[in-house]
């Protein structure tokens, strides 16, 4: 299995360019499955 940490909206920020925001509720969620061994959730997982 291959996963990627969630994201949600990017946007442009001045002085640095284009950026990717992590969903940090899901990545939250994500993190905390694979320090505790357990299978990732799917509602963390893109459709």
């Amino acid at each position: 299995m291959t996963a990627t940490v969630p994201t949600r909206d990017g946007g442009d920020l001045p002085g640095i360019g284009t950026v990717l925001r992590w969903d940090e509720p899901r990545s939250a969620a994500l993190f905390a499955a694979l320090a505790q061994d357990r299978p990732i959730p799917p509602a963390v997982l893109s459709p």
